[in-house]
């Protein structure tokens, strides 16, 4: 039974990850095939996946293929190949090197802005379902380490600080008030430091009375819990004086249901942003540790490591599915759009050179630019999934990582 079980689990995750991945494939070769429709491009061929071909049925001049092999797709423009174009056919002006330098950058460039909408609409529903967050402008306990002087004093995670040493954090900004935090604890390591906190959940203190002492070091008074804490002097590395991580308190507000879809995507657009800019600086430093320190990157995962997270992920719930498919796409848009030979970037280049000498590439320089640089990257598929294999056995800790920045 728990090999049936087993085998059964395997068969719904496989089925959760290529479900993903044809939808991130799908929205963006529908990118450039609808645009190439627009440009007056003939498309021969809309595939998802690579041969060998399974299905296939011809709707007016396109035809619709699945490939057996889900780790991809293309749409397939007549006059795409620059020896194509060459060629004298009534189907000429319909050739994809016979529209104009924009119209083709257009039609590149779709797929990452299909992907970029993508990723805005998964964003988009993960807000409206869970609330829009807001910045409440308290200071909360955002983590308490085990054996740890805060845990030992009675602090818990969503504790929302009010004072520290008559100090009202409440009444400063932000910022402010978590650097007046910090500074209190740093210059007291080794006293007694009393801190008062507003408790949202099981809070003891609502039903007893003022100055009764819960504990050796908690009294209550006025709702609100007085703890005393000893920040230490030696701690290990991270952890801090007291053993807490603070930030500044976001509630996920609803709002009127009408509201929702629009406070929503507005969400969703700036978390799709903050998504791209933090994969940006990721590969760039990717690149310097490459290039400067000579080291490889540990932590780059491919479809296996991909497949595994999916399938993990998807176990909490169809939230946090959304927000690893929006994550997923905003990814595959900036990896897409890097000046890369068979990647769309790649295929930018050509027309930059195209603009820039004010002729056309040789037909067979693109072809073996574009075979090779097909082959290298097929090649570093191969490199990364048998690196993933490598580390099947830590994928545990890469699991945790990814749920550590997940905001739900």
């Amino acid at each position: 039974m728990l090999i049936l079980a087993g085998i059964f689990s395997f068969i719904v995750s496989l089925a959760i990850f290529v479900v993903i991945l044809s939808v991130l494939v799908l929205f963006h070769e529908l990118g450039h095939f609808l645009l190439a429709r627009r440009a007056g491009i003939r498309v021969e061929e809309f595939a998802f996946g690579f041969p060998p071909r399974i299905w296939t049925i011809k709707k007016g001049e396109t035809n619709y293929t699945i490939n057996a092999i889900p780790v991809g797709g293309y749409v397939k423009m007549y006059g795409e190949n620059l020896e194509d174009y060459g060629k004298n056919t009534p189907q000429s002006k319909r050739a994809f090197w016979a529209k104009s330098k924009i119209a083709r950058t257009l039609v590149i460039v779709a797929g990452v802005v299909f992907n970029f909408l993508l990723a805005i609409i998964c964003f988009s529903v993960v807000y409206s379902i869970v609330g829009i967050p807001v910045e409440t402008g308290k200071i909360e306990i955002a983590a308490v380490l085990p054996n740890s002087p805060a845990e030992k004093a009675g602090l818990l995670p969503g504790d929302v600080l009010d004072s520290i040493n008559n100090i009202n954090l409440s009444s400063l900004a932000p910022t402010e008030a978590l650097n007046s935090f910090s500074t209190e604890i740093s210059a007291r390591k080794g006293q007694l430091v009393d801190i008062v906190v507003e408790r949202k959940n099981d809070n003891p203190c609502l039903n007893n009375n003022d100055n009764e002492q819960l504990a050796e070091n908690i009294i209550c008074q006025n709702g609100k819990i007085f703890i005393s804490v000893t920040p230490r002097a030696d701690f290990p590395a991270g952890e801090g004086p007291t053993g807490v991580a603070i930030s500044a308190g976001v509630e996920n507000i609803h709002y009127p249901i009408w509201q929702m879809p629009f406070r929503g995507a507005k969400q969703g657009f700036l978390e799709a942003i903050g998504w791209g800019k933090q994969i940006i600086d990721s590969l760039k430093m990717m690149v310097s540790d490459i290039v400067v320190k000579g080291t490889a990157p540990q932590d780059v995962g491919g479809p296996i490591v991909i497949f595994q997270v999916t399938s993990q992920v998807a176990k909490t719930g169809i939230v946090n599915t959304l927000q690893l498919l929006g994550i997923l796409s905003i990814n595959l848009a900036i990896i897409n759009i890097l000046p890369i030979p068979a990647l769309d970037g790649g295929r930018l280049v050509f027309i930059i050179y195209e603009l820039v000498t004010g002729r056309r590439p040789k037909p067979e320089i693109e072809n073996w630019v574009n075979s090779v640089g097909f082959s290298l990257l097929i090649l570093l598929i191969i490199v990364i999934s048998v690196n993933d294999l490598n580390r099947l056995l830590d994928f545990g800790s890469l699991f945790s990582q990814f749920k550590s920045i997940l905001p739900f």
